[in-house]
């Protein structure tokens, strides 16, 4: 009676681990399909981008940035296309001995100093091989033809910035740091320009194999240039101001068009080679080149302050005459000083320019008329004119430049915590006392009273121009005109008179830099007066320009006279 009972068991037993081995082939056909479709569906796009990854390389494809050019359309700042030379074995080419060393013998044709043993390195281990490094697109085509006998030559394009001209406009253009081809504005229009001129990358797709090697390039979107931006300096002019310059001499020049603004040649000396900066300095040469006691880096031009001495003068005689307090045929006594609350200002000829009309006063530079003006002037009247006619503001030009300073008694007060005192308007009313300009805002103030207007300085030729009337009465304007003529055939600036060419209208000043009377041969440098030269010039049929020229610590205003007479001497040829 057993026997079944076994027999029944046996069979159950068999039954079970069949349906185990079922059930467990089952399970494992199921949870591989389910790992499939995940595989598949779920995570198959980021498996295959993550794949995709593992042997293929996104770079970057760098743009040529803007180049600034003058107004004829000559470059200023540029590039200059450099290349790469490679030599990299492909897995599709078959090299036998001889291979190599033909291969080899080309790249000694090239100029390239790579030793053989280097060589067969590369090659063993599949890698790429710099040949030679930043070849001129001259040496370039000279070996155009060597490198095309190896399939294995490739070239890479690099673009250096470059200023052909060095030095020169320095300082309105600036410079740029160049780091892994691409450079990045760091000062003057390569700064406040840098979206316009930087461009945008492109990318190349490149498909890379297990040992490195680059089997296939595509380009997956094309670079986009910087914009060449055309500025309205002239380049001949601009070298001629800044050659007029000695090595000893420190200062600033503005060749300016008064009608429209555009600025024809903008100096700050001593100026600096922008290339210099496209390759890392040492300590040692920041020190010793960019940290001197002459400031190289320093926009004279814009950002230096200086007193505006006799220049100044133009403002106060615009002033007496629009408030009536002189007329144009006023008679003054100057006597070398002029009293007032028992002190003596003196005039800048100590014995004296004897009986002068209003006209022959400002031609002359004469110190009394302007004091007569100053004592019965409130010091926010005569500032007021000075703001009409473009100082103690920023004139609007595209690059940083500083507001400078002309006093009033709010201004002191909250300064210096201090009244006014109307003595004070006697200094100022000869420029000196606080008032500081820029040599850039000398010239926006002289071409008003040829225009009528202040007009807004630009170096761009793309600028709108921008133009602001000034509350002068056109006799006044006039007035102040002839003065500067009969400055310039008879007074303070009769050195100019030699230029029969020209119509020449000019006012020249010296600016005390302190109150220290000491003895010439024991005073610093910086006691020692700064030069100014004011012009306006017009040559035969030529539009008239404005010529600024400041000239620091020159003692009298013949250092800054004898750079503009260089300058028109070269003009007029």
């Amino acid at each position: 009676m057993k026997l079944p009972v076994i027999h029944m068991l046996g069979t159950d037993s068999r039954r079970y681990r069949i349906f185990m081995l079922v059930f467990m082939f089952l399970l494992g056909l199921t949870i591989l399909g389910v790992r499939l479709c995940l595989l598949y569906g779920w995570y198959g796009s980021s498996l295959v981008e993550q794949s995709e990854k593992n042997y293929t390389k996104i770079n970057e494809i760098k743009p040529i940035r803007g180049s600034l050019v003058d107004v004829q359309g000559r470059p200023l700042a540029t590039n200059e296309i450099l290349f790469d030379l490679y030599w990299s074995g492909s897995e599709s080419i078959m090299y036998e001995q001889s291979d190599l060393k033909r291969d080899y013998e080309i790249i000694k044709k090239i100029g390239s100093e790579v030793s053989y043993e280097h060589f067969l390195q590369a090659y063993k281990k599949k890698k790429q091989i710099l040949l030679i490094s930043k070849l001129s697109l001259d040496s370039f085509l000279e070996i155009g033809e060597v490198i095309g006998e190896s399939s294995c030559i490739t070239v890479e394009l690099k673009i250096k910035r470059i200023y052909p001209h060095q030095s020169t406009a320095s300082h309105l253009l600036g410079y740029v740091r160049q780091k892994q081809d691409v450079a990045s504005g760091v000062a003057g229009l390569e700064k406040y320009l840098q979206e316009d001129l930087q461009g945008v990358s492109g990318e190349k797709k490149m498909s890379i194999n297990a040992r490195g090697v680059v089997m296939k390039e595509e380009q997956m979107h094309a670079p986009l240039s910087g914009k060449n931006i055309q500025l309205t300096i002239d380049l001949d002019l601009q070298e001629m101001a800044e050659k007029a310059f000695s090595v000893y001499q420190s200062g600033a020049i503005v060749i300016m068009d008064p009608e429209n603004g555009a600025i024809k040649a903008l100096v700050s000396y001593p100026n600096f080679d922008p290339n210099r900066f496209l390759q890392p300095l040492s300590t040692q040469e920041w020190q010793r080149d960019f940290q001197q006691q002459t400031s190289p880096l320093l926009n004279r031009a814009t950002q230096g302050l200086y007193p505006a001495a006799s220049l100044f003068k133009l403002v106060t005689f615009a002033a007496g005459l629009e408030e009536g307090i002189i007329a144009k045929d006023t008679i003054f006594e100057c006597k070398g000083h002029f009293e007032f609350c028992g002190r003596k200002y003196y005039c800048q000829r100590s014995w004296g320019h004897g009986s002068l009309n209003t006209k022959d006063a400002l031609a002359y530079s004469c110190n009394i008329p302007c004091y007569v003006i100053a004592e019965k002037m409130d010091i926010d009247i005569l500032a007021w004119y000075a703001y009409e006619m473009g100082f103690g503001t920023e004139t609007g030009l595209f690059l940083p430049e500083k507001s400078g300073l002309i006093p009033t008694k709010a201004w002191k007060q909250a300064v210096k915590h201090e009244s006014w005192w109307q003595g004070e308007t006697l200094s100022a009313s000869i420029g000196q006392s606080f008032i500081m300009v820029t040599p850039l805002q000398v010239a926006c103030m002289l071409g008003s009273i040829f225009t009528g207007y202040r007009v807004r300085p630009r170096v761009l030729t793309n600028e709108v121009v921008q133009k602001k009337p000034i509350s002068l009465s056109e006799d006044t304007r006039l007035f102040l005109q002839e003065s500067m003529a009969l400055g310039v055939k008879k007074g303070t600036s009769r050195r100019l008179a030699m230029y029969d060419k020209f119509v020449i209208h000019a006012k020249t000043g010296t600016a005390q830099t302190s109150n220290l009377r000491t003895k010439k041969e024991k005073r610093k440098r910086s006691q020692i007066e700064h030069g100014w030269t004011a012009i306006h010039f017009k040559y035969k049929n030529d539009k008239p320009y404005i010529l600024v020229v400041l000239v620091e610590h020159s003692e009298t205003s013949r250092a800054a006279t004898e750079i503009a007479q260089k300058i028109l001497r070269q003009y007029g040829k």
